[in-house]
């Protein structure tokens, strides 16, 4: 469905948002944990609960009127100490947290 208002857009992202909530609040914890190429389900949905809670900061600072480039800006033509945060530090971080998350954590909004 093409959303042309700002209110179906919201109606519509809550209505597959709940569909992707039914089916992972459906799965078990033995489910959650098990491993594809290496990663489970559960680090799957904490790693883009992760995400969206970095979008998110970037659209909150977007509101209160600061910069924000993604991906960081480069000013010297090597990657900024930015980029290099969000690719190993968040990357590391988010992972390490993931691993430690338990199901019932990572499923409760």
């Amino acid at each position: 469905m093409a959303c042309s208002t700002k209110k179906d857009l919201i109606a519509l992202t809550e209505k597959e948002f709940e569909k992707l909530f039914k089916l992972i609040r459906s799965l078990s914890e033995k489910d959650a944990q098990q491993a594809v190429d290496g990663t489970t389900i559960r680090e799957i949905v904490g790693h883009r609960a992760h995400w969206i809670d970095l979008f998110l900061g970037w659209y909150h600072d977007v509101l209160e009127g600061k910069e924000v480039y993604f991906p960081a800006k480069v000013t010297n033509g090597t990657t900024s100490n930015a980029t290099m945060r969000i690719s190993n530090g968040a990357k590391r971080t988010c992972r390490g947290k993931t691993r430690a998350l338990s199901w019932k954590t990572a499923i409760t909004p």
